[in-house]
């Protein structure tokens, strides 16, 4: 097991599991890391992080690019802080939303040592969109949804729309059915961007900007 370890961190791997057990930091309480376009994200294992780090790079760039910048934005889905900690600069004020306990132990974390005035809420996707529906627009949404895409968002746009969408989809026929219904709700697809975050698989992700 120690070699296996020092293998891993050699390679660039942050965590090992084998016959139930698990090597290279995954001790309760100990942190990883990863790097998101040059800031580390801290994060407990089994929490969502990209496994292509190159690619998370091109990945965050292209979002955050199409983010812009403004007054206030909501992030839905955040994760761990992978697109938070570089909307935070960009942006007055904002709100990260995510549901999974650890990963917004480490969104937390992350959001408090990067500036900006970021705050982080655990809330489920369906109360997130009725709450958010219910209050003043935001000039960016941005969301990086499950492969069941963003359906359970469709009240946010239809009552309190944003300014700007950027939605960042792991399966591409999702995608095409949430920009459908975003098409439907006044909104101009502005570009697409893939990115080939699995090279040798038909998986992409995909990174659509979208304006009223």
């Amino acid at each position: 097991a120690p070699r296996l370890g020092a293998l891993a961190r050699d390679l660039g791997v942050v965590a090992l599991r084998f016959s139930g057990k698990g090597h290279g930091g995954e001790a309760p309480g100990v942190l990883l890391h990863e790097d998101s376009l040059g800031v580390s994200l801290a994060f407990e294992p089994g929490v969502f992080v990209q496994a292509n780090r190159e690619m998370n790079a091109v990945l965050v760039e292209t979002a955050t690019v199409a983010a812009g910048g403004g007054g206030r934005f909501v992030e839905v889905y955040a994760g761990a802080g992978n697109f938070t900690v570089h909307l935070g600069a960009r942006f007055d004020r904002g709100q990260a939303l995510e549901s999974d306990r650890r990963a917004v132990s480490a969104l937390r974390h992350n959001v408090a040592a990067r500036p900006g005035r970021v705050e982080v809420l655990r809330e489920r996707d369906a109360r997130s969109a009725g709450r958010l529906s219910s209050s003043a627009p935001a000039d960016l949404l941005l969301a990086d949804p499950p492969r069941a895409g963003m359906r359970a968002l469709e009240p946010i746009w239809r009552e309190a729309p944003p300014g700007r969408i950027v939605m960042v989809s792991c399966h591409p026929m999702a995608a095409v059915r949430d920009l459908k219904a975003l098409a439907r709700a006044g909104y101009r697809l502005e570009e697409v961007v893939a990115v080939d975050m699995f090279p040798g698989t038909h998986h992409l992700e995909i990174v659509a900007t979208l304006s009223r």
